[in-house]
């Protein structure tokens, strides 16, 4: 999602490490591309024009929210280990 909103890659410099129980709110980001995709599957489709009407505000922020969290990685046997 940050590689469609590059505002968003701005937060991963004034943010500090999230912890694994952290999330960020980012309002407002705008999306400048459409994918395809997860993880190194991600592929570029298209170039997106983004339409939503935006808010009544000074900052003329989109409509639009993201919670971004860290992934944590799990191999299949501490996956096991959770059932």
């Amino acid at each position: 999602m940050f590689l469609t909103a590059p505002e968003c890659l701005v937060g991963c410099l004034i943010c500090e490490v999230m912890t694994d129980d952290e999330a960020i709110h980012i309002q407002g980001p705008e999306i400048f591309s459409k994918y395809s995709g997860y993880s190194n599957r991600f592929k570029f489709k298209e170039n997106y024009v983004d339409d939503r009407e935006r808010l009544k505000s000074d900052y003329k922020l989109y409509d639009r929210e993201i919670i971004a969290i860290d992934a944590i990685k799990f191999s299949k046997s501490q996956i096991n280990e959770l059932d």
